[in-house]
């Protein structure tokens, strides 16, 4: 099986974000309850089925709730989403990752925040950008910045905020989904983007909300309910980890063609289920790396 540059790219990325200790110490859960979902025959199906099932995946481990447990919980998930996230963007130009230094500078450029000469990073816990002319691209972290500098103008870039919870903290999300839309500020002495890249550098650059959510009732999140309200309309969408519920959040497995549907029609098959299908026919050893948190056997 060909790998391309670009999923050993991820593969890289992914290697890197298993090793968070908060995740890595659950995997045996996790496998455990992943593999009882998908069956000894996956499909495409089961894979959806899959991410309307984290929640209840990591509920089921219980935890403190102090400071450190929390912590540790929000770190455990933001990797369970990369995870899933990168499981249905396999063999395309997408990627998503945590935020963290080894990521393309450029995007750091882009999202930077400058109030009264001083920087303000925005509340990114993952990043999902593409590749243009993924098949120019050959190398190292370093020649990925080069590269996408140079086709930024065919960059998507999707910002995600996790919380394992979900609360008063969903005007967070809302404000900074503002400020990143904003064509010019009456506030003087603010700026968005520097070393002269900016927003408007990309095709296209949006704002996501991604929650558990940690709460033991569902119902109580309504069209009506103000933490709803508060994240409905930022530009990339609001998700959790369970099915979706129509008009208050969509179902995380429908982050990919809701940011980035162009990417998902120009698979071989031209949408999200019939590409992972493809995937799951044709390249069976990717979800084994994924279910094992273990590439080796790709290399």
């Amino acid at each position: 099986m060909t790998i391309s540059h670009i999923d050993k790219y991820r593969m890289e990325i992914l290697k890197r974000e298993w090793e968070v200790n908060s995740f890595r110490k659950n995997h045996s859960h996790y496998k455990t309850h992943w593999e009882k979902i998908l069956g000894n025959e996956p499909t495409a199906g089961d894979i959806k089925k899959l991410g309307e099932n984290l929640r209840s995946i990591m509920k089921a481990l219980g935890g403190d709730r102090d400071n450190s447990g929390v912590s540790s919980a929000g770190h455990a998930f933001e990797c369970m989403i990369s995870w899933y996230l990168n499981l249905l963007f396999w063999g395309t130009p997408v990627i998503v990752a945590k935020k963290h230094s080894s990521l393309p500078k450029v995007f750091s450029d882009i999202t930077a925040v400058t109030i009264d000469g001083k920087r303000s990073n925005s509340e990114t816990d993952l990043i999902a950008f593409s590749i243009p002319e993924s098949e120019k691209f050959f190398g190292s972290p370093t020649e990925l910045n080069r590269h996408l500098e140079e086709e930024i103008k065919d960059v998507d870039l999707t910002i995600i905020q996790t919380k394992t919870n979900w609360n008063e903290n969903s005007q967070i999300p809302m404000l900074w989904n503002l400020i990143y839309n904003v064509d010019k500020f009456r506030v003087p002495n603010i700026a968005i983007g520097i070393n002269g890249f900016s927003p408007l550098s990309v095709n296209q650059m949006t704002y996501a909300f991604v929650t558990m959510p940690s709460q033991k009732d569902l119902n109580q999140f309504k069209s009506s309910s103000m933490t709803v309200k508060r994240v409905k309309s930022v530009s990339g969408g609001n998700f959790w980890c369970s099915s979706e519920k129509d008009d208050v959040v969509s179902a995380i497995h429908q982050f990919p063609t809701r940011n980035f549907a162009r990417h998902i029609a120009q698979t071989p098959k031209g949408n999200l289920w019939g590409h992972v299908k493809h995937n799951l026919d044709n390249a069976p050893a990717f979800l084994n790396s994924f279910l094992n948190l273990n590439f080796n056997g790709m290399t």
